[in-house]
């Protein structure tokens, strides 16, 4: 079935050359057996005709202009959106399913918990077994040098330990003790104390 009436609208058109503005309209003509669907942009000195399919249509965004590029770099901003949504229903043109989304309040906060979700579920989960599985397969020898840098790191930052030495020693066995009774326990660690200042009570 073809439209008996033509479907137009008021625009601004620009020929891609100049800065100059075109109060133009723009018509969708019928199509008709054997003839391709053109759109028409007519004003005073500009006439031309364009098949729809070689016009691309910009996304609807709030109250901005909509904008209708065509090849040659010419462009026309359309204001009536309601009119351009006319317009474009006549052609057949849908908006993809992501500018439909973006228009649904519901689909939104959707979307935002499902991204909440995936966060907490990358920090309570991913980031824990990623690095248990990067320390497993760390080498001995960068393990080293990566404790060796922290130490050096300690000495320029951290102030020393003021805690008495009797303190000292007994937080060491501790420790020791803690230490023998894991399942791949080694030689006993070496702890070095010293002052937390801001950071307050911390371990590395």
């Amino acid at each position: 079935m073809t439209e008996t009436q033509p479907l137009s609208l008021d625009a601004v058109y620009f020929d891609g050359v100049s800065s100059r503005r075109h109060r133009v309209t723009l018509t969708l003509e019928p199509g008709g057996e054997g003839r391709r669907r053109e759109l028409r942009v007519t004003g005073e000195g500009v006439s031309r005709r364009e098949p729809l399919g070689a016009i691309r249509v910009s996304e609807r965004m709030g109250k901005l202009p909509r904008i209708l590029t065509f090849a040659d770099g010419a462009l026309c901003e359309v204001a009536d959106h309601e009119g351009m949504d006319r317009l474009l229903a006549a052609t057949g043109h849908g908006d993809s399913l992501v500018v439909r989304a973006q228009r649904r309040w519901d689909l939104a906060l959707a979307s935002l918990g499902v991204v909440a979700l995936f966060m907490a579920w990358c920090y309570f989960f991913a980031l824990p077994w990623m690095a248990e599985v990067a320390a497993e397969a760390m080498p001995e020898a960068v393990a080293m040098q990566i404790e060796r840098g922290m130490v050096a790191q300690a000495e320029h930052v951290l102030k020393p330990s003021e805690l008495g030495a009797d303190r000292r020693e007994a937080l060491q066995a501790r420790i020791a003790v803690y230490a023998r009774s894991a399942p791949d326990a080694g030689p006993p660690p070496r702890v070095e104390f010293r002052k937390g200042g801001l950071i307050g009570a911390n371990a590395f």
